[in-house]
């Protein structure tokens, strides 16, 4: 039922915005070293009608996992923007062999790129 209602609103996003896309596995996540690497599948990015820049990382794990995550929003000479609705931690379990979808957009005109940080849940 989660998942069926993220790709709901991930749609209704989509949809009403035409972007910019980009696809890539760049530098943006940084994964805690209890972590594998592979959990990250994907990144995908793109500046929405609004000129706000959104993304979505899909996650994807052979075996269950609680996760923590937190977004940062970078400005165009990289440096951390204040978003004070986001700024802690956010729980997120992943289900053995199933993708999640993070999707976020930014607060601020300014953001030009994000990094993500991944965590085990302590």
């Amino acid at each position: 039922m989660k998942k069926w209602l993220l790709l709901i609103i991930v749609m209704l996003f989509s949809a009403c915005a035409s972007y910019k896309a980009d696809t890539s596995t760049s530098n943006n996540a940084i994964i805690n070293s209890n972590l594998p690497k592979s959990l990250v599948k994907q990144f995908n990015k793109r500046i929405n009608n609004n000129g706000y820049l959104e993304f979505e990382v899909i996650l994807y794990s052979t075996f269950s996992k609680d996760i923590m995550y937190k977004v940062d929003w970078l400005d165009s000479n990289g440096f951390v923007l204040r978003d004070v609705l986001n700024e802690e931690y956010q729980y997120l379990r992943i289900p053995a062999k199933q993708e999640v979808i993070i999707h976020k957009i930014s607060a601020d005109l300014r953001a030009k790129d994000f990094r993500i940080n991944i965590k085990t849940k302590n």
